[in-house]
């Protein structure tokens, strides 16, 4: 192995490769734009040091979750951290579907997006709930146009219905229940044309 490079003091928290092509990387609590020769430049300090972080952007704007959120503006890297915004309800999961930033409210079944092609601001009837059954929404992976909600003990399917205005677009797919939820935020992937996750629920947990 060759080193390339050394971005930040650590530890390493996340990587991303924004829709702009840039690469961005969490370091101890920097968030970091990483040149092509390797070196970081320091864009921004979100409130913690440790743990991991999720990303979404939608070409404009990225968002970085680590409980708390903060977004950065690709046009001329302007940092927000979304602190005392209304209706932002903090989250350690974050997917991105048609112009929409997703999150899940931590500890409950509650989910909600930001304002359409704007990840930082929110609306307080953004807002929907988990409905198969009532467990804590623990992780959310976007893929092929659906959104899955993975809880504690079950999972379901939503995806654009596009319901209008106020109130959130997303309608759960009928019958989309799975009897197997989520032990670990970060572990849901898109790998070969699928999704995998560490399971969780009445049948035990860790299971892939």
């Amino acid at each position: 192995l060759t080193q390339l490079g050394t971005i930040g003091l650590g530890p390493i928290r996340g990587l991303y490769t924004a829709s702009n092509g840039n690469l961005y990387c969490v370091s101890g609590s920097g968030l970091y734009q990483v040149s092509t020769s390797w070196a970081g430049t320091l864009l921004g300090t979100l409130g913690s040091s440790s743990g991991r972080v999720q990303f979404a952007d939608n070409g404009v704007q990225m968002v970085v979750t680590d409980g708390q959120g903060y977004v950065l503006t690709f046009a001329g890297n302007a940092f927000k951290p979304l602190i005392g915004v209304t209706a932002w309800l903090g989250s350690t999961s974050v997917g991105y579907l048609d112009e929409w930033a997703i999150f899940a409210q931590p500890g409950t079944n509650a989910f909600y997006t930001s304002n359409q092609l704007d990840m930082s601001t929110y609306n307080g009837l953004n807002v929907s709930y988990k409905q198969g059954f009532g467990d804590p929404i623990v992780g959310i992976i976007v893929d092929k146009g659906n959104v899955w909600l993975l809880g504690s003990e079950t999972s379901e399917v939503w995806y654009n219905a596009q319901n209008a205005p106020p109130g959130i677009v997303l309608s759960r797919i009928p019958g989309s229940l799975i009897e197997i939820g989520c032990c670990s935020p970060h572990s849901p992937q898109q790998i070969l044309n699928s999704i995998i996750w560490l399971g969780d629920g009445k049948h035990g947990a860790g299971v892939v």
